[in-house]
Parts: C-alpha cells; sequence; structure tokens
C-alpha cells in the first residue's frame, strides 16, 4: 500500500479530497443530542389506583401485572415500585426483542387481567421505560398559563398537542397538570340521607339505567332482517339527572333529587399541581424521537410554537420553563472550543521540536483527515453526535499525530543516512508501520475489559471505545498513506535535518543508561514509594459532582409528614411564591406540588445577580422558611455558599441495611425484630423498618370490622369496600356514555373532592334490615406502611434506617459487625449495593476496576507477544506501567484529588497510551539486536533514532489532553478525571521510559546472552 500511494500522489490527493467531502456529509446529517441513545428493551407499565395505600397497591395491582408479564414471550427481569394510588411495573426483555410486538403482547395480557383487578383501578399505560441511571436530557417544557386549569388542559388538547406531534422529530406530547375529562355528580348527603339512599344505590341504578346494546337480529313484516337495539344514552350529562332511584313517598327518587347538579370537568387525581410564575399553569413536555436531532428538532418546535401563540386565546401564554438543548449546546460549545486549544498547543510543539516548520501542517493534517474518516464511521454506525463522542474526538487528538509523527521520523532517519527522497519514504514508513500498529492496538485492547463490561457501563462506553478506535485507526490508515506521499515528494527541502539538541539529549541520556543497576534501583524505589503512598496516602472514594451548580437561582423544599393535605402544602407553597415569584429581577418562577411535597424553583436576570437582589430575595425565602411549622425537611438556598436547611429527624450517622425475601409479611417480621435489637442499642437513634429514599412513610387509615358482625347484616367485606369507595372521587370505577363519548364518572360529597371522615362514615350501607350508617359496623386504625413497596424478580425489598450516635468510621464498623453476625432464614437475604459511586459507573454488575486494569495489562501483554513474536519484548514494553503508576501517585498526592472510580477508567487508559512509548523503542532494539550489533551500541543509536518522535509523542498526547485538566466539563468529572490521569502518567513515564527500559534492557539482555553461552 505503501509503494502504490508513492507512485500514484495524486490519485491519494483526490481519495482524500472526496473522505473529506464525505465527511462533511455525515456532519450534517449525523444526529446530536447530549448523551447516547441508551434506550434499553424495557417497557414501563403504569397503574393508578386512587386512594390505594402501597401494601394493597402492592398485592392487588403490582403482583397481578408481574405474573401477567411473565407470560410475554422474551421476558428476562421484572420489577415493580408500588406507591401510594400508583404501580410501575418495569418488564426488561432480550436484547434484539421486536418491542413494538412486545408492547402488543404485553397490552393483551394486561387487558386479560383487567376484570382482576380492582374495579376503581384506572387503565394502565405502557411506554417505552430507560432506567433512571440512563436517562437523557430532560428535552423540552412548556407552560401554558393565562385562564383556569380547565380551560388550559382544553386549549392545549384541542390546539398545542396536534400542532406540536406533527413536527418531524418529535413522538409525543404529553399533557400534566389535570386529568382526563370526567361528569361530576354533586351528591346532596341531606337528601340522600332524607330518602334513604345509599351512594351503591345511585351507582346501581346508573349502571342499570344507562344501557346501550344489541339484543338480537329480528325480521321484519318485509322480511328484512334487521338489529335490534336497546338503548337509553344520554344526549347530554345534565339528562343523567333524570335517572330514577328508588320509589319513595308516591313517587320516583331520581338523581336529580339527590344531587346538586351535574357537570364536566377535568379529573384533579393527578396528584400533582403546576404553576408558572404564581399562575396557575398546564405543563406539555415534548418528547423526540429516537435518533433525531435535538437541537434541529428544537429549532422546529420553536417555530411551531410561534405559530401555535398567534392563534391563542387572549391573554393565554405558552412559555419554554425547560429546554434540554441548552446543555447540548453548552457542552458541545465547551468540547469544540477544548479541541481548537489542544490543536493550538500541538502546533506550537511541532513548531518548537521539528527543525522545519514545513512539517507541521503535514503533521495536523492527519488530525483532519483522522478526524473527518472518525466521524463518517460514527454516522455509519448509526452512532451520534454527543459529549461521548465528541469528548473521544478531543481526547484523541494528542494521540492521532503519534503516527505521523513517528512515520516522518522514520523518513528523516533514512534521509539522514543518504537515501532519496522516495526510497526513505517507502523504508522509513515500513519501518515504523509495525510498532505504530502496536501501539494503537494496545490502546484499543485496553479499551476491551470496559467494553465487556455490563449493565450501564457497557452502554455508555460503547460509543466513546467506537469513536475512539475509528479515529486512531483512521490516523494509522493517515500516516501510512498520505504522509509517506507527501514527503516522497519532498525533495528539496532539508527538513529532515537533525537539529543539535537531539544529539546533546541523547548523549545525556545515554551516559545514565549507562550505569544500568544504579537507574533501575532508583526506579524501583520510585515504584515502591508510590505504592506506599497510593495505599496509605491518597484519599480512595469517590468525587461527589453535583452537576456544576450554577449559582443564578433560589431553591425552596419543602416537606410536610405523611397524610398533610395538599391544600396545607399548596398553601405555603403560594405563601412562598409571595417572595419568589412576579418580582422585577426574576426571570422566571417554577412550583410544583406533589402529595406532602412542595419544590420552588427562582431563576433570576443578571442585573439582578449583580445588584444583590437576588441574594435579599433569597434571604426573605430564608426568613419565612425559619416561620413554617409542621414540615418534616425544609431546604433554601442556591445563591449564597450556605443554604437554610431544617430536618426532623435524628441527628447523627444515617446507616441502612436493605433485606430481600420473597415473602412479605415474613421479611416484615425479621425487620421488625432487627429493629428491636438495634433500638436496644445505647448509640442508635430513629430506628425505621419503612424507609424509602424517595417516599416518606405515611400514616394510613385503617377500616377495623367484625366478619360475624358482617355476616349477621347479610354483608360482606366487597360491600364494604363498595360503601366506601363511592365516597371517593373517581370511586365509581368505571364510565358512562354520553353521546358519542364515553367519561369517567365521579361523585363528589358537597363538591368536596375529598370529604371529611366523618362524612364518610355517616353515608348508608344497604343491610338485609335496611340502611344503616357507615360508622356503625366499622371502626378507624391509624397504622403506619412503607412509602413505597419494591419488588425486583419476584423478590421484596425493605431498608431499614437507624442512625448512629458516633463517628463515620465507628458507625462503618458496627454496621460491619451486625451484617457479620446476621443469621437469617432461607429464602431471605441481605443485599449489599457494592459502592455508592456515579451513577453511569454504578457497579450494577458487580464490575471490579482493579480486575479491568489487570485485564487491560494482559490485553497488552497479548498484543505485544503477538506483534513481537516473543515473550520477553512484551515485558520490557509493560515496564513503562509501573514507571507510569509513579507519575499518576504523584499527581493525585500532590495535587490532593481523590482517586474515583473514574480515576480507575483513566488508569485503564493509560496503559494502553503509555506503552506506546516502550513500543517504538523495543522495536527499534529488536531489529538492531537480529542485525547483530552489540547491545549497548544498539541501546545508544535506539535512544538517538526514537528519541525525539517519544518525546513529540507525549508533548503532542499531554498538551492535547491538557485543556480538558485545566478546563473540567461542568458536570463531566470522567473526562477531566481521565486526563488528569494520563497527563500525570505520561508526564513521569517518558523521562523514565527513556532512561530506565534501556538500563532493563541492557541487564536482560547480557544476562540472555551469559545464559546462552
Amino acid at each position: 500500500m505503501i509503494d502504490l500511494v508513492l507512485r500514484r500522489p495524486r490519485g491519494t490527493a483526490l481519495v482524500f479530497t472526496a473522505l473529506l467531502g464525505l465527511a462533511v456529509v455525515s456532519f450534517f446529517r449525523i444526529p446530536i443530542e447530549g448523551t447516547p441513545d441508551t434506550t434499553l428493551p424495557s417497557l414501563s407499565v403504569s397503574t393508578t389506583w386512587a386512594g390505594a395505600d402501597p401494601e394493597a397497591v402492592c398485592e392487588q395491582v403490582s403482583r397481578p401485572i408481574e405474573e401477567a408479564a411473565r407470560q410475554v414471550r422474551g421476558v428476562e427481569e421484572v420489577s415493580s415500585t408500588s406507591g401510594l394510588s400508583i404501580s410501575t411495573v418495569t418488564v426488561s426483555f432480550a436484547k434484539g426483542t421486536d418491542m413494538d410486538v412486545a408492547a402488543m403482547e404485553l397490552t393483551e395480557r394486561i387487558s386479560m387481567i383487567r376484570r382482576d383487578l380492582p374495579a376503581t383501578v384506572r387503565p394502565s399505560q405502557i411506554t417505552q421505560s430507560v432506567p433512571r441511571e440512563m436517562e437523557s436530557e430532560g428535552f423540552l417544557v412548556y407552560s401554558l398559563t393565562g385562564a383556569e386549569r380547565p380551560v388550559l388542559k382544553q386549549i392545549s388538547e384541542d390546539i398545542v398537542v396536534p400542532a406540536l406531534e406533527r413536527v418531524d422529530g418529535v413522538s409525543s406530547v404529553i399533557v400534566e397538570g389535570l386529568g382526563s375529562e370526567e361528569i361530576v355528580i354533586n351528591i346532596d348527603l341531606e337528601a340522600l340521607r332524607a330518602y334513604d339512599i345509599t351512594l351503591a344505590h345511585v351507582a346501581y341504578a346508573i349502571r342499570a339505567g344507562i344501557v346501550d346494546r344489541n339484543v338480537g337480529v329480528v325480521t321484519d313484516s318485509s322480511g328484512i332482517e334487521a338489529v335490534l337495539r336497546v338503548s337509553s344514552v344520554p344526549g347530554a350529562p345534565g339528562e343523567i339527572e333524570a335517572v330514577p332511584l328508588a320509589y319513595r313517598g308516591g313517587r320516583f327518587v331520581t338523581i336529580g333529587d339527590i344531587s346538586h347538579g351535574i357537570s364536566v370537568s377535568y379529573s384533579d387525581q393527578t396528584g400533582a399541581i403546576f404553576r408558572y410564575n404564581g399562575l396557575d399553569q398546564v405543563s406539555l413536555q415534548v418528547d423526540r424521537s429516537p435518533g433525531s436531532n435535538a437541537v434541529a428538532t428544537a429549532r422546529r418546535v420553536a417555530g411551531a410554537i410561534e405559530r401555535i401563540e398567534r392563534s391563542l386565546p387572549r391573554g393565554v401564554m405558552l412559555d419554554l420553563t425547560e429546554d434540554g438543548t441548552e446543555g447540548i449546546v453548552k457542552d458541545l460549545n465547551s468540547l469544540s472550543w477544548r479541541a481548537l486549544l489542544s490543536i493550538v498547543l500541538i502546533t506550537l510543539v511541532l513548531l518548537a521540536l521539528n527543525p522545519s516548520p514545513m512539517t507541521t501542517p503535514l503533521v495536523l493534517s492527519s488530525i483532519l483527515f483522522s478526524a473527518a474518516l472518525a466521524v463518517t464511521a460514527v454516522f455509519l454506525a448509526g452512532y451520534t453526535i454527543n459529549v461521548l463522542t465528541l469528548s473521544a474526538l478531543a481526547i484523541a487528538f494528542g494521540l492521532l499525530v503519534d503516527g505521523a509523527v513517528v512515520v516522518l521520523e522514520g523518513i528523516a532517519y533514512r534521509r539522514r543516512q543518504g537515501f532519496s527522497p522516495m526510497e526513505a519514504a517507502g523504508k522509513g514508513a515500513r519501518e515504523v508501520a509495525v510498532p505504530i500498529l502496536g501501539g494503537i492496538l494496545t490502546t484499543l485492547v485496553a479499551l476491551v475489559p470496559l467494553l465487556a463490561s455490563q449493565g450501564v457501563l457497557k452502554l455508555y462506553y460503547k460509543p466513546f471505545a467506537f469513536t475512539v478506535a475509528a479515529t486512531l485507526m483512521a490516523s494509522y490508515v493517515v500516516c501510512l498513506t498520505l504522509v509517506p506521499s507527501i514527503a516522497g515528494h519532498r525533495g528539496k527541502s532539508d527538513w529532515y535535518k537533525e537539529r543539535l539538541w537531539d544529539r546533546t539529549l541523547a548523549r545525556w541520556v545515554s551516559l545514565l543508561h549507562h550505569r544500568p543497576w544504579i537507574v533501575l534501583s532508583a526506579t524501583i524505589l520510585l515504584v515502591a514509594g508510590s505504592v506506599f503512598v497510593l495505599v496509605t496516602k491518597v484519599e480512595h472514594g469517590e468525587t461527589w459532582n453535583f452537576g456544576g451548580w450554577e449559582r443564578n437561582s433560589v431553591y425552596a423544599s419543602i416537606r410536610f409528614p405523611p397524610g398533610t393535605p395538599q391544600e396545607i402544602v399548596d398553601g405555603v407553597a403560594r405563601q412562598f411564591e409571595v417572595i419568589l415569584a412576579r418580582r422585577d429581577g426574576i426571570r422566571a418562577s417554577r412550583t410544583y406540588v406533589w402529595g406532602e411535597s412542595t419544590y420552588i424553583y427562582t431563576e433570576f436576570d443578571d442585573e439582578a445577580l449583580e445588584s444583590g437582589f437576588a441574594l435579599q430575595v433569597e434571604a426573605e425565602a430564608m426568613a419565612f422558611a425559619t416561620t413554617v411549622g409542621g414540615t418534616s425537611s425544609v431546604w433554601v438556598g442556591g445563591i449564597s455558599p450556605d443554604g437554610y436547611w431544617k430536618n426532623s429527624t435524628s441527628a447523627g450517622m444515617m446507616q441502612t441495611i436493605e433485606l430481600r425475601g420473597y415473602d412479605y409479611q415474613g421479611l416484615k417480621n425479621i425487620a421488625t425484630n432487627l429493629a428491636a435489637m438495634l433500638s436496644s442499642h445505647p448509640r442508635i437513634q430513629g430506628v425505621d423498618i419503612n424507609f424509602s429514599r424517595r417516599e416518606m412513610n405515611r400514616e394510613q387509615l385503617a377500616v377495623v370490622f367484625d366478619r360475624q358482625e358482617l355476616a349477621d347484616l347479610g354483608l360482606n367485606p366487597v360491600q364494604l369496600i363498595q360503601a366506601f369507595s363511592y365516597n371517593f372521587a373517581g370511586g365509581y370505577g368505571g364510565q358512562v356514555r354520553v353521546a358519542d363519548a364515553s367519561l369517567d364518572l365521579s361523585f363528589r360529597l358537597e363538591g368536596r373532592e375529598n370529604p371529611e371522615l366523618s362524612d364518610v362514615l355517616d353515608s348508608g350501607i344497604q343491610t338485609r334490615d335496611g340502611t344503616i350508617r357507615l360508622g356503625d359496623v366499622v371502626s378507624i386504625d391509624t397504622l403506619s406502611v412503607q412509602g413505597s413497596i419494591k419488588r425486583e424478580n419476584g423478590e421484596y425489598v425493605r431498608t431499614i434506617a437507624y442512625s448512629f450516635m458516633g463517628a463515620e468510621r465507628m458507625a462503618a464498623r458496627f454496621r460491619s459487625t451486625l451484617l457479620q453476625s446476621l443469621s437469617l432464614p432461607s429464602g431471605y437475604r441481605v443485599y449489599e449495593e457494592t459502592n455508592w459511586i456515579p451513577e453511569w459507573l454504578r457497579k450494577e454488575e458487580g464490575a471490579d476496576m482493579n480486575l479491568l486494569v489487570a485485564l487491560a495489562i494482559l490485553a497488552v501483554f497479548a498484543v505485544t507477544a503477538i506483534v513481537f513474536e516473543s515473550f520477553t519484548a512484551p515485558l520490557w514494553v509493560l515496564a513503562v506501567v509501573p514507571m507510569a503508576l509513579v507519575g499518576v501517585v504523584a499527581g493525585f498526592w500532590a495535587f490532593g484529588r481523590v482517586f474515583s472510580p473514574e480515576a480507575y477508567v483513566g488508569s485503564v487508559f493509560l496503559v494502553g497510551i503509555a506503552v506506546n512509548n516502550s513500543i517504538l523503542l523495543v522495536d527499534s532494539y529488536v531489529k538492531k539486536e537480529k542485525e547483530g550489533i552489540p547491545v549497548r551500541t544498539a541501546i545508544d543509536l535506539v535512544v538517538q533514532e526514537r528519541l525525539r518522535p517519544v518525546l513529540q509523542t507525549t508533548a503532542t498526547t499531554v498538551l492535547g489532553l491538557l485543556p480538558l485538566v485545566l478546563w473540567p466539563i461542568s458536570g463531566q468529572d470522567l473526562w477531566g478525571t481521565l486526563s488528569f490521569t494520563v497527563v500525570c502518567g505520561m508526564v513521569v513515564s517518558t523521562p523514565l521510559v527513556l532512561v530506565a527500559l534501556p538500563a532493563l534492557i541492557q541487564v536482560t539482555s547480557r544476562r540472555r546472552r551469559n545464559e546462552k553461552v
């Protein structure tokens, strides 16, 4: 191939021009997104059961759906989370499963068990599932304000959603803030009692009074067959008032007699309240199609929004509240200018170290064409331009020029020996082709252990590894084709001449390795010292990264105890909004109220931040937070370094123990016994057997009854449940047909969505002897239950939390001793999360980062053994690894950095890069050894020949990564730590490898020769 490109320089130029054009086309067609498309083969089944506690949801909703899901072909794992009123079942499928078919089959399976679920359970929603660790950017969220929420809901469904769903790249638009449209019957309790009618009577009368069925086929007098249909469907909701209920006082009592009226409204059973700038809002979440260009889709959506705004009623506003593409553009721009800075630094190094400035453009062209080929490969492979792929290009920039530098130095070395330009280009390129390939392969195989990891790590790392591989292989093609083609036709230039400092530095290096035992002893002491420092001085753990918090906003988060009415929570939120919304200097304010929690986010403009007004508002919010009582936790802050924090839980070091088992009650009994044991310890406080990181424990009102008493009254528990459920919104548990539409039906007692407990107990239930009060046959008790119940592959999950009053190490030692002494029955176990590390590196599959480093070293050994057809040469090559460790340890110790899992990833990457220099030296020595040159002379020639390429490749690699070290990407600690690890290792290992490796070769080569003699 080298001879071919030397003979056809014009053809080579045309080929590379065409490849560059192909790269331009690929770049403009490749999708752009923030993170890789990590859509997993999973489906999420969400089911709502209004008012049901987590235990009931788990047993009566989640478990039946789990069993149905396991019958679907291709299912590998099923897990569920059951919370207040909602069940979420995640169904994971084998890779390669057709998810459209799987969704259809899962829908069919769930529809088959629909009648077995409680009557008031709403139909399940099946959507594509992406685990929390792998969630992509939130894309776009809009708020619709300026009218009452029912009006906003109608506008969003009639105008906004249809227009946005027609935009290319938009997959769906989800409207939040109100539920579906429903018919509401406002029950008059006094009339209900006066006519001695129960809500069960009303529900039965509606089911019996509104029918629409075909009853059979009849033949008329002319002999024509016709379908006979019985229909009493009302033409309007108001006609439901005429449905008869009972015969009282000589006349029929209708629904109109026991109600204050019938209306149509939107259900408010979503449990969430949204406000934007203090105004009621309906939220619209715009989701994009997988593989679409996020930035381009966002632009098209913005254009559609401008057209929609012209058709909105006066006063109604549509505002963008969340824009996921802002982060995408920011990250991509950050990486872009860092890459440009890397190129500038690499250019300066090349100009400083090369004898002729004319060689610098040739070396830099390898970056251009290698990157172009890599972009084409990424496009053809179906990947996207995202933070990971662009980071791979930025990290690889320093490595791209290595091949071109080595090839040029090889050609220059032959030119200095008197070869003609064409001969030197061919011979020099061929001589270094194998070591360059070896260096690239060692870098790539070092990535294989990480790529072979399972779970989240593999899914995130795959596009990064592919881009690095494509870039480096492209650079190999460029350095062996374009570089010799141009260098072989530059006969008049003196670019190949040696500089004075080359010979001087080579002599000094040779003087050092001429005393091999001294050099090796010093190196061994350095390595041993670095191991000692790594074990005893360098901190190991995780670097906590909160995503690059920009202090331009104030956040307020308030949680109330379980059972707190949402009206109280919303009232507190509105009081905070007086301070944090609709004031000069405030750009936008968003309020979320969910259950017993509220969250308020206020963003300020630049003037407010500079003038100190933002700090004043924050201080006002903090001052008000101190006056709010009855909360579980309050946090206010965001501008100043210290926010206001109040928590009602106990002090001390919180510890958790996660138990798993297949029997819910048995697991609960074990947790109760363990809690009793923990409570007896003098340093333990606040033991909680229902702990959940996301859901607080709840106080549940339990209905207590006597089965025999019910039987004597002619009642059963099902009738009791119906009598209670009809008192609540959504309790009817079905739909009614009105005109051409089927709508949900709901009862409201005296217009209240959440009735008073006394009114519920005063409502009637029909017995064999007549109507009696519900409160006469039941009593109410209070129980504490889990905020949510988790199941994974059939196992229940229960977490026990406690506070240890003492130092962190003492708490850890106590927990370790406790777990070792804990004996559980068969079928139960303690589940240990291996480590709390950044989410995308979470060790879900038990990955051991030390093992990954060891596997990378073994992979490098295997490749170099194949390249050199020797078992000795690979050991020489790998000798640079402990030398690189010296630099890594020195860097982390000197700068006080934590040796985190990201540092392990950097170490794996460093193993593949650091050996490139030793490969160049060992390859040159092996060739000279075969020529019969004495060991010391051969070593001196190797240093003289390879010194400048080793220094140049190291300098370009280090400076190419330096911008990522000095200016880490906000929220992307991986790339900064990876680059820091590689830079430290290369800076120290390069001088060591130039001195210690020749010394090691001398010592081992002499011994081998003595053994042969």
